[in-house]
């Protein structure tokens, strides 16, 4: 394990890789384990992913959010110190343009090309000369941001409750992305918050029948 921290040492970029498949074993192994076992590099594995977000790699990026979204597992409310930490990262992750155009068009006309319409002021010569450039790596890194906010609000619960609305609206966006796994993360994760905030608002088991008997609490976010 101890081998396992010393990659913060390494800072080439050949060596994210390592440092993301790493990262990503901690992850696994605090999983396996569980808690109890894992406790004694549990501090060493949070700097080490901690560290890891203010990389510029996606490679890195991606393993991080995988350990968190596996520690909230294993942490649940114990996470929440460090949520302060994780989900403005994620919130950075989603917030940012993979899409350039170039200077050539507009915002509108940008929408009109990624719909397969143009409009009156771009002709087919138009069309074939932008160069639309895709970052796919932010994609994925998008797609496992809202896999790791969605894992986060599953076990941390209340504590999750002042980023809720940040979170809802960038997985909305997310939602119509062009790329299909950061579409289904997205619904994914929108999906799991109802449930979630279903059960936060819930607080007495349900009796059928008419009148209502229970009602949900009101959750503030």
């Amino acid at each position: 394990m101890n081998a396992f921290f010393s990659i913060k040492d390494l800072t080439t970029e050949e060596s994210q890789d390592l440092r993301a498949c790493v990262t990503d074993t901690l992850g696994t192994i605090a999983s396996a384990v569980r808690k109890e076992k894992f406790l004694p590099y549990m501090d060493r594995s949070f700097k080490l992913a901690l560290d890891g977000l203010k990389t510029d790699s996606s490679r890195v990026r991606e393993s991080v959010f995988c350990f968190f979204a596996g520690m909230a597992d294993v942490l649940k409310e114990e996470l929440n110190p460090a949520l302060e930490q994780i989900v403005p990262a994620l919130f950075e992750t989603l917030a940012q343009e993979d899409i350039d155009f170039g200077d050539k068009i507009t915002e509108e006309e940008a929408k009109a090309l990624l719909n397969g319409e143009s409009t009156d002021d771009m002709s087919d010569d138009d069309d074939e000369s932008i160069a639309l450039k895709v970052n796919s790596a932010l994609q994925l890194e998008k797609e496992i941001a809202a896999d790791a906010l969605r894992e986060i609000f599953v076990n941390v619960k209340s504590a999750f409750l002042p980023y809720l609305a940040t979170a809802t609206t960038y997985l909305v966006e997310l939602a119509e992305a062009f790329y299909d796994g950061a579409r289904k993360a997205a619904l994914s994760a929108l999906w799991r918050f109802v449930i979630t905030l279903g059960e936060l608002q819930v607080t007495e088991p349900w009796v059928p029948g008419l009148p209502v008997v229970s009602h949900p609490s009101c959750v503030p976010f």
